[in-house]
């Protein structure tokens, strides 16, 4: 690889031998500023029309609870308090402080109650729609044509795999790290215009922070940036097989603020993630997730070109795939690496597509395993751009050897674009909420107990107390989990089965004495039971108290519980005292529905009388 700086580094040549005009430059084909303008916008609202039913959407009990409606820094709203806690919180085990703001902006301007979906979800797909155009900016730079630029962001906006972050709200962080990818992928060509301007450079520097800071998938950015120098900015050729160290050190240099920054994203988010036992490295083979990550590369492929049985959540054998397949797999990665790498003069696009596509994809695919996931839809939110522009390639290049047959391409690809949408309207029911979205699920991969356990909680919050069960006791025949056991109980609970459920709810506190959530629905039977013979106010107080101080003494549904437990031991004094601290916390959290309830359980407690659930 012998690196060439060129005086003019956006005019592109036309590959050697194809005949391709793939790398013509934009000032040579002349795209107006207004038609630019015109397009983006009208990218933008017909992605906004086809996302819209997403706006119809509820909140889901996966995620959605730990980043907006049981999060009490979020439910605040913005605040000075809140700001603080989102620069220097690890919660969900990343560190993502600008998509935290974001969720706090959202319970400013719409609320965090059930009627409030709409708005959060408005949120997400007007981001959409905005990377969408930014996309085809980002097309017109590499092609130079309007036209082939449209067909990327249709390709990559409109696809079925891309409603998982969209209709997802806790998936924020994928919309706002890709704005800010795209942006500073859009700097990154006006900075190589010229190269020594360092004030073009450090908004592509402080673009890379912001992604950083909303999603760490984007570390890959540097390396991206690398195959753009390639093609189409022709900032170096690559004509030896491997590239030596002295004609990589003039890009290298200019690149070693955003590989420090990457560098340092890297090891906060492993430091999070392992805070927060988000990685689950030790409980699978280095083999098995070696195996995982080369089967994801060609699942994604396979679903981008056919995406059917698309679901929340693909279950990951702790065994890996099996061997053939990985194998398979294995020999097609191989094989269009190689393809790409030895063809990388005549069809540069293509390699590049494809080291975009697999390098971008590293940070998720599973060599460091975090979470239960073999593969998921929301990973191939950037990765797919690679997809696309190796498609457009092969269609430009078609197109080029075949002149008579491009009516019929384009034809084609215009019925796949039709179909994309068509699915993704589809796709977009199953996100209606939680119900939906898990039994979908259950159909996809029925032996995945977290799916069940989903579903069977969303049963449960809907007061379909036989189906809970059944959901919950096929979760823990496939793979026994607290969540699952003590939905288990909690729907026995609501069966009117309370020793059962007590004695659940007792196995589970002995193996996690620590698990406040737990001892705190343990208490609340204990103290609250229709059965006499089943209540016990004293233990209800010791295993309220401690669940109370285990939690930081802010939880309201805690405060609840202990206020029930100290009527139910006839304290009542402090029991009023405790439920107005819970009422406090509650109003504060902005949670009327608790507010109101507690406050009803006060004033028996007023009264001198327990509360007793019925």
């Amino acid at each position: 690889m012998n690196l060439k700086k060129s005086k003019r580094p956006l005019q592109i040549k036309a590959d050697r031998r194809s005949g391709s005009n793939l790398n013509s430059s934009t000032a040579t084909h002349g795209v107006s500023l207004q038609l630019t303008l015109l397009v983006s916008i009208a990218v933008a609202m017909a992605t906004w029309v086809i996302f819209w039913p997403a706006t119809q959407n509820q909140f889901v009990n996966f995620d959605d609870n730990l980043y907006v409606t049981e999060n009490p820094q979020v439910r605040r709203g913005l605040t000075m308090q809140g700001l603080v806690w989102a620069l220097t919180s690890m919660t969900a085990s990343n560190w993502h402080p600008i998509t935290w703001i974001s969720h706090m902006l959202d319970v400013t301007v719409w609320g965090v109650s059930p009627s409030s979906a709409w708005g959060h979800h408005l949120t997400s797909v007007l981001l959409h729609g905005v990377n969408a155009a930014m996309v085809f900016l980002v097309g017109l730079k590499l092609y130079g044509r309007w036209a082939t630029a449209l067909l990327l962001a249709m390709l990559l906006a409109w696809h079925p795999l891309r409603v998982e972050s969209v209709a997802w709200i806790a998936e924020r962080k994928d919309l706002l790290s890709a704005l800010f990818w795209y942006a500073a992928i859009l700097c990154y060509f006006r900075y190589a215009q010229q190269p020594r301007s360092w004030g073009r450079y450090l908004f592509v520097l402080l673009l890379f922070v912001a992604g950083l800071m909303s999603k760490p998938m984007v570390i890959t950015l540097p390396c991206v940036l690398f195959l753009l120098d390639f093609w189409p900015l022709r900032r170096m050729t690559w004509d030896k097989p491997l590239p030596t160290w002295s004609t990589l050190m003039p890009l290298l240099k200019e690149k070693l603020p955003l590989f420090a920054l990457a560098a340092a994203s890297a090891v906060i988010t492993y430091v999070a993630q392992l805070q927060g036992g988000s990685v689950v490295t030790d409980q699978i083979s280095v083999l098995a997730r070696c195996m995982n990550a080369i089967v994801s590369y060609w699942v994604y492929v396979q679903q981008s070109i056919w995406p059917v049985s698309l679901a929340v959540f693909y279950p990951l054998s702790s065994a890996g795939p099996q061997v053939v397949r990985a194998i398979l797999a294995t020999i097609l990665v191989v094989a269009a690496t190689t393809i790409c790498i030895l063809l990388r003069n005549r069809y540069s696009w293509a390699v590049v597509g494809w080291l975009y596509y697999v390098g971008t994809l590293v940070p998720v695919i599973g060599f460091v395993q975090v979470g239960g996931q073999a593969h998921a839809d929301r990973y191939t939110y950037l990765p797919v751009l690679g997809l696309a522009i190796i498609l457009l390639g092969l269609f430009e290049l078609a197109s080029g050897k075949w002149p008579k047959w491009r009516p019929l391409i384009v034809s084609i690809l215009g019925l796949s674009i039709v179909a994309s949408v068509i699915a993704t309207r589809a796709q977009l029911i199953y996100w209606q909420d939680s119900i939906t979205l898990f039994t979908r699920a259950t159909q996809v991969s029925p032996d995945s107990a977290t799916a069940w356990a989903n579903l069977g909680a969303a049963y449960l919050s809907r007061g379909r107390i036989a189906d809970a069960i059944e959901a919950y006791r096929v979760s823990t025949r496939l793979g026994a989990s607290t969540p699952a056991q003590a939905g288990l109980a909690t729907a026995l609970a609501g069966s009117g089965d309370f020793q059962a459920a007590i004695d659940v709810f007792r196995q589970l506190l002995e193996a996690e004495p620590e698990n406040f959530k737990v001892a705190n629905n343990l208490a609340w039977i204990l103290a609250t039971c229709p059965k006499a013979d089943l209540r016990d106010p004293d233990q209800a107080v010791r295993i309220g108290q401690r669940a109370n101080q285990q939690s930081g003494g802010r939880d309201p549904s805690i405060l609840d519980t202990l206020a029930a437990a100290y009527a139910s031991s006839g304290q009542f004094e402090i029991a009023v005292q405790t439920a107005q601290q819970a009422i406090d916390l509650a109003l504060e959290l902005q949670d009327l529905t608790l507010a109101s309830s507690i406050q009803s359980r006060r004033q028996l407690y007023q009264e001198q009388r327990g509360y007793i659930d019925k």
